[in-house]
């Protein structure tokens, strides 16, 4: 077997297993690592209002597309990644490493293990379910005037103080929330 050959095979291995490996993590999720759109990117940063400092989190952050965003639109902010699913949690990381933001961190963890209590911001395009999970922690945890960001699923008990609608085919909405903590 020559080294191309040798080489060719690593490789279409290596692909197989990330494939298996999301597939995998997408059952045991709920949901495949779906990257924010740069159109949704834009309007969300958009409607903001500026963050002198903070904690901004992205939950369920993927391969870190809206973290990196959040890093380079508010830099005196830090803000953190937290992402389960391996293979997006690797890319996550080998994007921080090759455009290194000195705000900017990933972490592979369930965010419902830890606390929100610290969190300016939240970023979340998760699914229906998790939000449903994720509503309690929220109502319990954040700060007061924290603003949550839902990327189309809503929160099934929470009236959004905005609604941000894409203008895509899907009809998508951003939700937007604000907490008193209770």
């Amino acid at each position: 077997m020559s080294i191309a050959v040798f080489f060719q095979f690593f490789i279409l291995l290596l692909i197989g297993y990330m494939l298996l490996s999301v597939l995998r993590w997408s059952i045991k999720n709920g949901i495949t690592p779906t990257p924010t759109s740069g159109k949704t990117k834009r309007k969300i940063l958009q409607s903001l209002p500026p963050f002198d400092s903070g904690l901004i989190v992205d939950l369920g952050s993927g391969f870190g597309s809206m973290a990196f965003a959040f890093a380079d639109r508010f830099p005196a902010c830090k803000v953190i990644g937290y992402e389960t699913s391996p293979i997006p949690y690797f890319i996550a990381q080998c994007r921080q490493k090759l455009f290194n933001r000195e705000n900017l961190q990933f972490r592979r963890v369930d965010f419902l293990s830890l606390s929100l209590a610290d969190a300016s911001l939240v970023y979340c395009y998760l699914y229906s379910a998790k939000m449903t999970a994720l509503e309690p922690k929220l109502q319990a945890e954040l700060q007061p005037n924290c603003v949550v960001i839902s990327n189309t699923f809503a929160l099934p008990n929470c009236k959004p103080v905005k609604k941000i609608l894409l203008g895509d085919i899907y009809r998508s909405v951003v939700y937007v929330y604000r907490f008193d903590a209770e």
